[in-house]
Protein backbone atom coordinates (compact mmCIF):
# COMPACT_ATOMS: atom_id res chain seq x y z
CA UNK A 1 0.00 0.00 0.00
CA UNK A 2 1.39 3.41 -0.98
CA UNK A 3 2.04 6.04 1.68
CA UNK A 4 -0.84 8.41 2.29
CA UNK A 5 -0.65 11.87 0.77
CA UNK A 6 0.69 14.42 3.22
CA UNK A 7 0.64 18.22 3.47
CA UNK A 8 3.00 19.91 5.95
CA UNK A 9 2.46 23.36 7.47
CA UNK A 10 5.05 25.39 9.34
CA UNK A 11 2.92 27.24 11.91
CA UNK A 12 4.55 30.34 13.39
CA UNK A 13 2.30 32.33 15.73
CA UNK A 14 4.78 35.21 15.54
CA UNK A 15 3.77 35.68 11.91
CA UNK A 16 0.65 37.62 10.89
CA UNK A 17 0.19 34.98 8.19
CA UNK A 18 0.06 32.02 10.59
CA UNK A 19 -3.70 31.49 10.32
CA UNK A 20 -3.59 31.89 6.56
CA UNK A 21 -0.83 29.28 6.27
CA UNK A 22 -2.82 26.83 8.38
CA UNK A 23 -5.95 27.48 6.32
CA UNK A 24 -3.93 26.99 3.14
CA UNK A 25 -2.59 23.71 4.40
CA UNK A 26 -5.87 22.23 5.56
CA UNK A 27 -7.64 23.28 2.37
CA UNK A 28 -4.96 21.62 0.25
CA UNK A 29 -5.07 18.52 2.44
CA UNK A 30 -8.85 18.30 2.04
CA UNK A 31 -8.58 18.76 -1.71
CA UNK A 32 -5.97 16.01 -1.96
CA UNK A 33 -7.57 13.67 0.62
CA UNK A 34 -4.30 13.99 2.51
CA UNK A 35 -3.02 13.95 6.07
CA UNK A 36 -2.12 17.37 7.51
CA UNK A 37 1.03 17.65 9.64
CA UNK A 38 1.38 20.97 11.49
CA UNK A 39 4.86 21.83 12.79
CA UNK A 40 5.05 24.30 15.69
CA UNK A 41 7.70 26.71 14.42
CA UNK A 42 7.48 28.82 17.59
CA UNK A 43 8.22 26.03 20.05
CA UNK A 44 11.96 26.54 20.31
CA UNK A 45 12.21 30.33 20.52
CA UNK A 46 12.00 30.52 24.30
CA UNK A 47 14.61 27.75 24.61
CA UNK A 48 17.00 29.69 22.39
CA UNK A 49 16.67 33.16 23.92
CA UNK A 50 16.08 31.93 27.49
CA UNK A 51 13.52 34.65 28.11
CA UNK A 52 10.45 32.49 28.48
CA UNK A 53 8.62 35.25 26.63
CA UNK A 54 7.13 32.73 24.27
CA UNK A 55 5.41 30.66 26.95
CA UNK A 56 2.06 31.33 25.28
CA UNK A 57 3.13 29.70 22.01
CA UNK A 58 2.27 26.04 22.74
CA UNK A 59 -1.22 27.03 23.90
CA UNK A 60 -1.77 29.32 20.93
CA UNK A 61 -0.55 26.60 18.59
CA UNK A 62 -2.77 23.91 20.10
CA UNK A 63 -5.84 26.14 20.05
CA UNK A 64 -5.28 26.92 16.39
CA UNK A 65 -4.94 23.24 15.52
CA UNK A 66 -7.98 22.22 17.60
CA UNK A 67 -10.09 24.94 15.96
CA UNK A 68 -8.98 23.68 12.55
CA UNK A 69 -9.94 20.12 13.49
CA UNK A 70 -13.42 21.27 14.48
CA UNK A 71 -13.88 23.13 11.21
CA UNK A 72 -12.42 20.33 9.05
CA UNK A 73 -13.44 17.07 10.78
CA UNK A 74 -12.82 15.03 7.63
CA UNK A 75 -9.10 15.95 7.52
CA UNK A 76 -6.76 13.94 9.78
CA UNK A 77 -4.48 16.46 11.51
CA UNK A 78 -1.33 15.77 13.50
CA UNK A 79 0.67 18.22 15.60
CA UNK A 80 4.46 18.09 15.48
CA UNK A 81 6.51 19.42 18.40
CA UNK A 82 10.20 20.05 17.87
CA UNK A 83 13.21 20.59 20.09
CA UNK A 84 15.67 21.00 17.19
CA UNK A 85 16.24 23.75 14.66
CA UNK A 86 12.85 24.31 13.09
CA UNK A 87 13.90 24.39 9.45
CA UNK A 88 15.59 21.00 9.96
CA UNK A 89 12.28 19.63 11.20
CA UNK A 90 10.44 21.10 8.21
CA UNK A 91 12.99 19.61 5.83
CA UNK A 92 12.57 16.20 7.44
CA UNK A 93 8.79 16.48 7.32
CA UNK A 94 8.89 17.56 3.67
CA UNK A 95 10.55 14.30 2.61
CA UNK A 96 7.86 12.36 0.79
CA UNK A 97 5.25 15.08 1.37
CA UNK A 98 3.10 16.49 -1.41
CA UNK A 99 3.31 20.09 -0.25
CA UNK A 100 5.07 22.25 2.33
CA UNK A 101 3.29 25.47 3.38
CA UNK A 102 5.21 28.24 5.14
CA UNK A 103 4.66 31.92 5.91
CA UNK A 104 6.55 34.87 4.46
CA UNK A 105 10.30 34.44 4.06
CA UNK A 106 11.32 37.49 6.11
CA UNK A 107 11.36 36.32 9.73
CA UNK A 108 12.66 39.57 11.21
CA UNK A 109 16.16 40.58 12.27
CA UNK A 110 16.12 38.97 15.72
CA UNK A 111 14.87 35.63 14.50
CA UNK A 112 17.25 35.58 11.55
CA UNK A 113 20.14 36.01 13.97
CA UNK A 114 18.95 33.31 16.36
CA UNK A 115 17.28 30.81 14.07
CA UNK A 116 18.84 31.52 10.69
CA UNK A 117 16.89 32.64 7.61
CA UNK A 118 13.72 30.75 8.54
CA UNK A 119 11.72 29.59 6.68
CA UNK A 120 13.78 30.42 3.60
CA UNK A 121 16.27 27.64 4.41
CA UNK A 122 13.46 25.12 4.30
CA UNK A 123 12.22 26.65 1.06
CA UNK A 124 15.70 26.45 -0.49
CA UNK A 125 16.19 22.78 0.26
CA UNK A 126 12.72 21.29 0.43
CA UNK A 127 12.26 18.04 -1.46
CA UNK A 128 8.62 18.89 -2.22
CA UNK A 129 6.82 21.96 -3.65
CA UNK A 130 6.77 24.90 -1.26
CA UNK A 131 3.93 27.41 -0.96
CA UNK A 132 4.85 30.72 0.67
CA UNK A 133 1.68 32.30 2.04
CA UNK A 134 1.11 36.06 1.97
CA UNK A 135 -1.75 37.98 3.57
CA UNK A 136 -4.07 37.03 6.36
CA UNK A 137 -6.79 35.18 4.45
CA UNK A 138 -6.84 32.55 1.73
CA UNK A 139 -8.66 33.36 -1.47
CA UNK A 140 -10.31 30.56 -3.46
CA UNK A 141 -7.92 29.48 -6.21
CA UNK A 142 -9.56 30.61 -9.43
CA UNK A 143 -6.49 31.81 -11.38
CA UNK A 144 -2.97 30.33 -11.30
CA UNK A 145 -0.17 32.25 -13.01
CA UNK A 146 3.01 30.35 -13.94
CA UNK A 147 6.15 32.38 -14.63
CA UNK A 148 8.27 30.56 -17.20
CA UNK A 149 11.41 30.81 -19.33
CA UNK A 150 13.41 28.31 -21.36
CA UNK A 151 14.86 26.32 -18.44
CA UNK A 152 13.74 22.78 -17.66
CA UNK A 153 12.47 24.01 -14.29
CA UNK A 154 9.69 25.80 -16.16
CA UNK A 155 8.39 22.48 -17.52
CA UNK A 156 8.21 21.08 -13.99
CA UNK A 157 6.43 24.20 -12.73
CA UNK A 158 3.90 23.90 -15.55
CA UNK A 159 3.27 20.21 -14.86
CA UNK A 160 2.67 20.90 -11.16
CA UNK A 161 0.42 23.85 -11.97
CA UNK A 162 -1.74 21.72 -14.26
CA UNK A 163 -2.41 19.33 -11.40
CA UNK A 164 -3.15 22.22 -9.02
CA UNK A 165 -5.48 23.88 -11.54
CA UNK A 166 -7.41 20.65 -12.02
CA UNK A 167 -7.77 20.17 -8.26
CA UNK A 168 -9.34 23.62 -7.90
CA UNK A 169 -10.98 24.08 -11.31
CA UNK A 170 -8.81 27.14 -11.87
CA UNK A 171 -7.75 29.04 -14.96
CA UNK A 172 -4.09 28.59 -15.88
CA UNK A 173 -2.09 31.56 -17.19
CA UNK A 174 1.37 30.94 -18.67
CA UNK A 175 3.41 34.15 -18.33
CA UNK A 176 6.74 34.68 -20.10
CA UNK A 177 8.63 37.81 -19.03
CA UNK A 178 11.41 39.01 -21.32
CA UNK A 179 13.82 41.83 -20.63
CA UNK A 180 16.11 43.34 -23.29
CA UNK A 181 19.77 43.51 -22.32
CA UNK A 182 20.30 47.10 -21.09
CA UNK A 183 24.02 46.94 -21.98
CA UNK A 184 23.31 46.98 -25.71
CA UNK A 185 21.51 49.36 -28.01
CA UNK A 186 18.43 47.61 -29.31
CA UNK A 187 16.75 48.15 -32.66
CA UNK A 188 13.01 47.93 -33.12
CA UNK A 189 13.56 44.87 -35.31
CA UNK A 190 15.61 43.12 -32.62
CA UNK A 191 12.92 43.75 -30.02
CA UNK A 192 10.26 42.47 -32.41
CA UNK A 193 12.23 39.27 -33.03
CA UNK A 194 12.74 38.69 -29.29
CA UNK A 195 9.06 39.21 -28.63
CA UNK A 196 8.17 36.82 -31.46
CA UNK A 197 10.48 34.19 -29.97
CA UNK A 198 8.87 34.67 -26.55
CA UNK A 199 5.38 34.40 -28.04
CA UNK A 200 6.34 31.20 -29.85
CA UNK A 201 7.62 29.68 -26.61
CA UNK A 202 4.43 30.64 -24.77
CA UNK A 203 2.23 29.26 -27.54
CA UNK A 204 4.06 25.93 -27.38
CA UNK A 205 3.61 25.84 -23.59
CA UNK A 206 -0.10 26.59 -23.88
CA UNK A 207 -0.62 23.86 -26.48
CA UNK A 208 1.23 21.42 -24.24
CA UNK A 209 -1.07 22.30 -21.34
CA UNK A 210 -4.20 22.01 -23.48
CA UNK A 211 -3.22 18.44 -24.37
CA UNK A 212 -3.00 17.52 -20.69
CA UNK A 213 -5.95 19.33 -19.12
CA UNK A 214 -9.44 20.64 -19.80
CA UNK A 215 -9.10 23.71 -17.56
CA UNK A 216 -8.91 27.08 -19.36
CA UNK A 217 -5.33 27.90 -20.42
CA UNK A 218 -3.96 31.11 -21.92
CA UNK A 219 -0.56 32.66 -22.43
CA UNK A 220 0.91 36.11 -21.85
CA UNK A 221 4.14 37.75 -23.02
CA UNK A 222 5.30 40.59 -20.78
CA UNK A 223 8.21 42.95 -21.38
CA UNK A 224 10.01 44.26 -18.34
CA UNK A 225 11.90 43.23 -15.24
CA UNK A 226 10.97 39.59 -14.48
CA UNK A 227 10.85 40.14 -10.71
CA UNK A 228 8.69 43.25 -10.80
CA UNK A 229 6.53 41.97 -13.66
CA UNK A 230 5.65 38.75 -11.85
CA UNK A 231 4.93 40.56 -8.57
CA UNK A 232 2.63 42.92 -10.47
CA UNK A 233 0.98 40.02 -12.32
CA UNK A 234 0.41 38.29 -9.01
CA UNK A 235 -2.01 41.02 -7.94
CA UNK A 236 -4.68 39.47 -10.15
CA UNK A 237 -3.74 35.86 -9.33
CA UNK A 238 -4.68 33.57 -6.46
CA UNK A 239 -1.47 31.55 -6.79
CA UNK A 240 1.80 32.44 -8.51
CA UNK A 241 4.08 29.52 -9.49
CA UNK A 242 7.80 29.73 -10.25
CA UNK A 243 10.28 26.98 -11.03
CA UNK A 244 13.71 26.57 -9.50
CA UNK A 245 16.75 24.68 -10.70
CA UNK A 246 19.93 23.25 -9.22
CA UNK A 247 20.66 21.06 -6.25
CA UNK A 248 20.26 23.80 -3.68
CA UNK A 249 16.86 25.02 -4.78
CA UNK A 250 16.39 28.67 -3.94
CA UNK A 251 20.09 29.51 -4.36
CA UNK A 252 20.00 28.76 -8.09
CA UNK A 253 16.56 29.88 -9.21
CA UNK A 254 15.21 29.93 -12.71
CA UNK A 255 15.44 33.72 -12.83
CA UNK A 256 18.46 33.98 -10.52
CA UNK A 257 17.15 35.86 -7.48
CA UNK A 258 13.79 36.59 -9.12
CA UNK A 259 11.83 33.75 -7.53
CA UNK A 260 13.11 34.64 -4.07
CA UNK A 261 12.08 38.27 -4.65
CA UNK A 262 8.65 37.17 -5.89
CA UNK A 263 8.11 34.85 -2.93
CA UNK A 264 8.93 37.69 -0.54
CA UNK A 265 6.97 40.49 -2.22
CA UNK A 266 3.98 39.05 -4.08
CA UNK A 267 0.55 39.88 -2.70
CA UNK A 268 -0.70 36.34 -3.37
CA UNK A 269 0.64 32.96 -2.34
CA UNK A 270 3.72 31.78 -4.25
CA UNK A 271 4.56 28.16 -5.06
CA UNK A 272 8.19 27.18 -5.72
CA UNK A 273 8.65 23.94 -7.65
CA UNK A 274 11.97 22.12 -8.17
CA UNK A 275 12.81 20.15 -11.35
CA UNK A 276 13.73 17.07 -9.33
CA UNK A 277 10.04 16.75 -8.42
CA UNK A 278 9.14 15.60 -11.92
CA UNK A 279 9.33 11.93 -10.95
CA UNK A 280 8.66 12.17 -7.22
CA UNK A 281 6.06 14.35 -5.51
CA UNK A 282 4.72 16.06 -8.64
CA UNK A 283 1.37 14.36 -8.36
CA UNK A 284 -1.44 15.67 -6.20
Amino acid sequence: MSERRRVVVGYDDDSPNASAALHWGVTEAATRDALLRVVNCSAIRSEIDGSGANSRSPLTFERAVYATRERWPSVPIEMVATSVETSDTLLAEAIGANLLVVTTLDAGAVRRERLGPFPSRAARRSSCPVVVVQGTARRPIRRIVVGINTFNASATAIDWSIVEAELHGAELVIAYVWEPDPRHTRSIRADALDRADAQCFVDLAVRRCEKQTSVPVRGEVIRGSPALALVTRGRSADLLVVGSRGRTGFTTLTYGSVALFVAAHASCAVAVVHPRLRDSSLTA
